[in-house]
């Protein structure tokens, strides 16, 4: 699966169904307040994750972020998705982000 640590060299990412994916280690100023996930050297306080097509407008075009609430919101970020992607540091769904319809 492609996901990559934060504190990882960077390394050639290997797509999982046409995705990436990546931990994201802070919730931002989102429901909540802003807080580190991890707590001690442990990932204990919560999760989230970011997934993005490989190739834009082929394996996808939406962008995910999802957290350990299960709340998963969805933005299409053109296809200057991965610089995008690549650079957030924190779950933060703002109101750019639409709240997908769980079934």
């Amino acid at each position: 699966m492609a996901i990559r640590r934060e504190r990882e060299p960077p390394r050639q990412l290997q797509p999982f169904y046409g995705y990436n994916f990546k931990v994201l280690f802070r919730q931002g100023p989102s429901p909540g307040g802003k807080f580190n996930y991890i707590i001690n050297g442990n990932m204990i306080a919560g999760f989230a994750l970011v997934a993005y097509p490989a190739t834009w407008g082929n394996s996808g075009i939406m962008t995910f972020i999802v957290n350990q609430e299960g709340r998963v919101y969805e933005k299409n970020l053109g296809p200057g998705r991965k610089a995008i992607a690549e650079a957030m540091t924190e779950y933060n769904p703002d109101v750019s982000w639409s709240l997908v319809a769980l079934d």
